[in-house]
């Protein structure tokens, strides 16, 4: 006998209907769904942001602020991490040995496309550690823009 069994005869209906509208019922395509739905949040929120910033809709910096995420804030040219190396074989199954192997694969695709494909494929953990980033820099960003000490 678990606990609803024994608790559920002593709780009014009233307090049954509180405690069931408030619970979290999720089934695993519900989570994924609400997984989705955060990282869209997010992911509109930097698009907002960045085309405010930079008054159009260039995707250019979102690109290349996702791809230095992705090589932990190191140029390509100079070193291919293990992050980034894992993300490529990961998701796309590519061996990454050195810069040319990138330009191989962004070769013919635009900054746009690039941003969402990247972004597409992160899990939850990584956006929220991009977003987090995202959130410092903007704020650190918005400070130097309006000339406000950081």
């Amino acid at each position: 006998m678990d606990w609803v069994d024994r608790v559920s005869p002593q709780l009014p209906n009233e307090l049954w209907i509180k405690i069931l509208t408030l619970s979290a019922i999720v089934d695993a395509r519900r989570g994924r769904l609400l997984k989705e739905i955060r990282k869209y949040r997010k992911k509109r929120a930097m698009e907002k942001f960045y085309r405010e910033y930079y008054g159009d809709d260039d995707f250019d910096w979102l690109f290349n602020d996702i791809s230095t995420w992705m090589n932990d804030y190191r140029g390509t040219l100079f070193v291919i991490t293990d992050k980034l190396k894992n993300i490529y074989k990961q998701h796309f199954g590519i061996d990454i040995k050195n810069n040319d192997d990138i330009t191989n694969f962004e070769t013919d695709r635009s900054s746009k496309e690039l941003w969402n494909l990247y972004y597409n494929i992160l899990s939850e953990k990584q956006t929220d550690e991009l977003y987090a980033r995202f959130l410092i820099d903007s704020r650190n960003q918005f400070m130097v823009w309006n000339q406000i000490p950081l």
